[in-house]
């Protein structure tokens, strides 16, 4: 009720009022993804607030709900165990799609590419593979950010990949260094390379501050929950689901063009 009482309000014109229940519509259903994302829209939209905004959408993300509501609740150790399973998640799904894209012969027999364009698929896949396990795991990263309330660190990281990017698609696309030339898949060879630098310089990070200790991340070793990762998956299929989607109508239709 909230929720429909916020649009209504909203298309009043009635701000402060629309806040209100969209503020109320959250908090008594923190795990309804639709009303998380309609605050975080009213904070960017209507109040401009960015980082209110960045913190509200990300509680939709599947990690950070869990770490959002153990922060909230004043329950920090149990966030590091939260964050280890999702490392371990990570870890399982990048191997997983370095193997599948390692082998896309399905994918390429789908799509019925000629010879030419299915080489430079090939070497191109080949090289992203590589990208995927930093990928994911600085995504376990994003949502413990997220879920703590400090995503400036991902920004901040994201914008060092970011100046990185350039130069090594130079290198790698052009051939510098004694690096040969490797046309478009050299865009996914930078990729990679700058996949696990950021990863790298996220958990360095992370690791080296001691605002970070009390959650716990790194006090101690823990070995694959499956119920916890049951809960992870749970919640992040559905919008990994979309994602996939998304990404792969685009893949598509570049190698239908081609």
């Amino acid at each position: 009720a909230h929720h429909e009482r916020a649009m209504l309000a909203h298309h009043q014109g009635d701000v402060s009022r629309a806040g209100l229940h969209f503020k109320k519509a959250a908090e008594l259903a923190p795990d309804n993804p639709v009303f998380q994302k309609s605050l975080g829209d009213f904070y960017h939209v209507a109040q401009k607030n960015t980082d209110a905004a960045l913190v509200q959408y990300r509680k939709v993300l599947a990690l950070t709900p869990n770490v959002a509501h153990l922060h909230g609740a004043g329950r920090y150790g149990e966030i590091g165990e939260e964050v280890r399973q999702a490392g371990w998640l990570a870890l399982a799904l990048g191997l997983l799609a370095v193997i599948l894209l390692k082998n896309p012969e399905p994918l390429l027999a789908f799509s019925q590419v000629n010879p030419a364009v299915e080489a430079k698929v090939r070497l191109y896949l080949d090289a992203i593979a590589w990208s995927l396990p930093p990928m994911l795991a600085f995504r376990v990263f994003y949502g413990f950010m997220a879920g703590i309330g400090r995503p400036r660190a991902v920004m901040a990281i994201n914008l060092v990949g970011l100046v990185f990017k350039v130069p090594l698609n130079l290198v790698f696309i052009h051939g510098h260094f004694g690096i040969p030339a490797m046309g478009g898949p050299g865009c996914a060879a930078a990729t990679a390379v700058i996949s696990w630098i950021t990863m790298s310089i996220a958990w360095g990070w992370c690791a080296r501050r001691t605002d970070c200790e009390g959650y716990g991340v790194f006090t101690r070793w823990s070995w694959p929950d499956l119920s916890r990762i049951g809960t992870l998956l749970r919640l992040g299929l559905p919008i990994g689901a979309t994602q996939f989607v998304d990404v792969t109508a685009f893949t598509f239709m570049a190698l239908f063009i081609a």
